[in-house]
């Protein structure tokens, strides 16, 4: 493997795709071929989004990228360049912006100063791992925390960047349990968590489950069929009556998500929805008397 370079894979459109279902379609795409982060620029004329690739990625894969784009959105056009690392780590931070979601959380990179106002405040330098709240299944997330009242102790499971543990801390948890199987995850977690002044309210760990129990909710933005293989393992996590947010599925594995872990014992209260996105929001069992 060549872990000195990146390949920049740049999908320029119409300015009308951002913020439309074909936006999510193309951080789709990239994220399906390994994207190591993406940003979006829009432009007067144009709209501008990249992602970055592992340098093994093949000619023949961009090329098969390209041509899907193209006959997807009319008048776009797909280019790619091989950055050395220390370059990729630089080029996508230019078009990363801070970013308000819901009513009271701010996304603001690390490298800028947030602007002014009352929002919360969660800094953030993902590095390689995933969530800067750019994806539409990180917002979702974060919408379905900010709705939550007690939020008590929780465990993030495939916690990527950190940004749902940092926002959960902000929005009045008070400990809570980090985990991911990468390691990449974890040390990107433990930094963002130092960044915002809360390193010694969570436990960052690398795994899956393997965290003491039972917690007051649990957040897991991962993949359908992850979350179904950990059905039974979220249930010995959560105290009867606690809460419960899954996201990172589309609208067709909604049915097979929530029918796997309804046989444990969980129950909807809602379900958010962006474009072909879902997060459901649930409750554990009942609430002990």
């Amino acid at each position: 493997m060549n872990l000195n370079h990146w390949w920049e894979v740049t999908i320029s459109t119409p300015e009308t795709v951002a913020g439309s279902e074909y936006e999510e379609l193309l951080v789709w795409y990239l994220s399906e071929l390994g994207s190591r982060g993406s940003s979006a620029q829009s432009y007067p004329d144009r709209f501008e989004l990249r992602g970055y690739l592992s340098a093994d990625t093949t000619q023949a894969v961009l090329e098969d990228l390209r041509v899907r784009v193209e006959q997807q959105i009319r008048e776009s056009r797909v280019s790619w360049q091989l950055l050395a690392e220390t370059d990729w780590d630089s080029a996508w931070k230019v078009y990363w912006q801070p970013r308000e979601v819901g009513a009271r959380l701010l996304i603001c990179p690390a490298w800028l100063s947030p602007p002014p106002g009352d929002r919360l405040v969660i800094r953030m330098d993902p590095g390689v791992a995933f969530g800067t709240g750019e994806h539409a299944t990180t917002r979702l997330c974060l919408e379905a925390l900010e709705k939550l009242s007690g939020l008590s102790s929780f465990a993030d499971v495939g916690c990527g960047s950190g940004i749902l543990t940092v926002a959960a801390l902000r929005l009045g948890a008070t400990s809570g349990w980090a985990v991911d199987t990468d390691p990449l995850a974890v040390g990107a977690t433990g930094q963002n968590l130092l960044l915002n002044g809360l390193e010694g309210h969570v436990e960052v760990r690398l795994g899956s489950t393997d965290v003491p129990g039972p917690v007051a909710g649990v957040i897991s933005n991962i993949l359908a069929p992850v979350i179904i293989e950990l059905a039974p393992e979220y249930a010995k996590l959560v105290h009867p009556g606690g809460w419960g947010i899954f996201s990172g599925l589309l609208q067709g594995q909604q049915d097979a998500v929530v029918a796997a872990l309804g046989e444990q014992g969980w129950q909807w209260q809602q379900t958010l929805a962006e474009e072909e996105w879902v997060c459901l929001v649930g409750v554990f069992g009942s609430a002990p008397s």
